[in-house]
């Protein structure tokens, strides 16, 4: 065995070199088998426990998604719900603001009411005698003058009716509009936050009490202007009732102008006095005078404006022709420029009175009178004592002649008198 060992002693080292470096080999590939086999298990082992986390992952952001998403959901209906209700409550307060205002300064009911009254009580002045107790007693003069202060008296109640009528619209347009408004279901939507529920139920109550106040007066002066505008209605109707009658009088009485009427000249009732006559005569030429002016207030008013534009102007002539020394030397434009306002009325007034819509006698009497005082004072230094009192004797005989033809009236005997 030595002798074995001993020949073979120069490659034994070499052997068992490489016996063990196989040996070595095996190990290392052994333990690089079992790494691998073991990490491809906990590779294994981790993308399962991976999957699973994420799915717990997942189901845990869907319901934190779920949860977040009912939250602002939440929040945006109740944004919404708050926004809508807010302006809703502001609309309906402006409303009824609104109807506040125009209870407190837009319609006047007692005027209205006051006028009507009156209009009746002068309408019924003005036909006496001619619709109500007919009289045999009639003349031209009163029927024309009667039928224009009907129609005047037909005007202001149009005028009045549309004041009224345009209220009434404007009272009835904001009770709609509130009554739009309080029915929105968006009142009626409680919120569900305790602080917004508490505001929204102080808003509620003070809200509630200020509508059912406004809708109470609203109510009333609803109820009020449209009892107001159907007597009005009915007074309108009375009057154009009463205009066809008199103007049917009126034709009736143009038919009998060249005859001797026995209705006239053998009427037994009582004739007027002299004052009856007058105090009747007065009464509707005031009453025409009245209306008629205050129908037509637009034209009245422009001619005020150049009555006061034109007297400006001739102040503004005569101090230029003052300070150029020529004032002295001018004679008839002298006259003018002596009393610019006497001349601006006596010029305004020639001019107007052909733009005038159908004046009454009354009423162009009344101008004609204004002007001959300013043309009086025209006159007054500006031409000789005697063409001045020939001026003033025509100004007295027009005055008279504007006085006859004021009384409305006749006596039996001026009837006879007037025929014959």
């Amino acid at each position: 065995m030595m002798q074995f060992f001993m020949k073979n002693s120069k490659k034994r080292p070499f052997t068992d070199f490489f016996y063990f470096n196989s040996k070595s080999t095996y190990v290392v590939f052994f333990f690089i088998l079992n790494s691998i086999a073991f990490g491809q298990t906990k590779e294994a082992v981790n993308k399962d426990t991976l999957a699973k986390e994420n799915k717990q992952l997942d189901a845990l952001m869907q319901q934190l998604n779920a949860e977040s998403l009912n939250e602002n959901k939440t929040n945006y209906e109740f944004n919404v719900l708050t926004n809508k209700q807010n302006s809703s409550f502001n609309l309906l307060n402006e409303e009824i603001q609104k109807a506040n205002t125009i209870l407190k300064e837009g319609i006047d009911y007692k005027g209205f009411t006051k006028e009507l009254e009156l209009l009746v009580e002068w309408k019924e002045k003005s036909v006496k005698g001619i619709v109500q107790n007919v009289s045999k007693m009639q003349t031209a003069r009163d029927l024309t003058t009667t039928s224009l202060l009907l129609k005047e008296l037909l005007k202001r109640t149009d005028y009045q009716l549309d004041r009224i009528s345009s209220n009434n619209k404007s009272l009835s347009e904001i009770q709609r509009r509130m009554d739009s408004l309080a029915t929105d279901k968006i009142f009626y939507q409680i919120p569900a936050q305790e602080a917004a529920k508490k505001n929204y139920y102080q808003r509620m109550v003070l809200m509630a009490k200020d509508l059912n106040i406004a809708n109470t007066n609203l109510k009333n002066a609803i109820d009020s202007i449209q009892k107001l505008e159907v007597n009005g209605k009915m007074f309108k109707f009375s009057l154009e009732s009463d205009l066809a009658v008199v103007n049917n009088a009126r034709k009736k009485l143009s038919e009998k102008v060249n005859s001797i009427s026995p209705d006239i000249v053998d009427a037994k009732e009582k004739s007027l006095s002299f004052v009856e006559n007058f105090v009747h005569s007065f009464t509707k030429g005031y009453l025409l005078f009245i209306f008629y002016f205050a129908n037509q207030t637009g034209i009245l008013s422009l001619l005020l404006l150049f009555i006061i534009g034109l007297t400006l102007y001739l102040r503004v002539i005569r101090s230029k022709y003052k300070r150029a020394n020529l004032y002295e030397n001018l004679k008839y434009p002298g006259n003018v420029l002596n009393y610019p306002l006497a001349a601006s009325i006596l010029i305004m007034i020639s001019i107007f009175q052909f733009f005038l819509p159908s004046p009454p006698f009354v009423f162009s009497a009344f101008l004609w009178i204004i002007a001959g005082l300013a043309l009086t004072l025209i006159l007054y230094k500006s031409v000789s004592k005697y063409l001045f009192l020939i001026w003033i004797a025509f100004f007295v005989l027009n005055n008279l002649a504007f006085q006859d033809n004021l009384l409305l009236l006749y006596t039996v005997s001026e009837s006879r008198f007037v025929l014959f």
